[in-house]
This record gives structure tokens, C-alpha cells and sequence, in this order.
């Protein structure tokens, strides 16, 4: 899970929180949270308990300061490779005379 904050005059994204595990590993166990509820009452004004749904505190994320270390979390580490080229790329072809 992701929250984005933005700087609201100049839409500047940052920073950004994170809950989540190492890609490809199981998400952090929530079953221990809160359970949320709806934001209408019933007739009685009973909010009734949404028992899917957990409410994690934001102390639980972890700060983010860039989109760069979003992308990171979410994907790890980048490994640099040389870019593919399409077989109709241009610098591929053989010129004939």
C-alpha cells in the first residue's frame, strides 16, 4: 500500500509511505489490527465493524522520499541492461546501395 502526498501549489509528488514486504514475499500480517468500519450508521447510528477491512496505523509505513525508492520497494533492486532493439529498428538494418 501506497500514500502519496503533494505539495498542493505546485503539484510536486513526495513524500510517499509504504506497507508492504520485499517483492514477491507475502504482505506484513494485519490480523492483529483494527478492524474498520463503515462510515454510515445504521438507523440506530451503529457503525457496523467492516470485518475485511483493517485500519493500519501510519507508523507502520515506511518513508519514502522519492519515486525512485517507491519504484525500488515495490520492483528491488534494478539490474542495468542494455535496451532491446526491435528488428525494425533503423540501426539494425542493412543498407544496400
Amino acid at each position: 500500500m501506497i500514500f502519496m502526498r503533494f505539495d498542493r501549489e505546485t503539484l510536486d509528488l513526495g513524500p510517499f509511505a509504504f506497507f508492504g514486504a520485499e517483492p514477491g514475499k507475502p504482505l506484513p500480517d494485519i490480523t492483529g489490527m483494527k478492524v474498520g468500519k463503515h462510515t454510515k450508521g445504521n438507523a440506530h447510528g451503529v457503525k457496523a465493524e467492516r470485518l475485511n477491512i483493517r485500519t493500519i496505523p501510519l507508523s507502520k509505513f515506511e518513508k519514502l522520499n522519492s519515486i525512485q525508492e517507491v519504484v525500488t520497494r515495490l520492483f528491488g533492486e534494478s539490474r542495468q541492461r542494455s535496451p532491446k532493439r526491435h528488428k525494425n529498428d533503423e540501426s539494425l538494418r542493412n543498407e544496400r546501395p
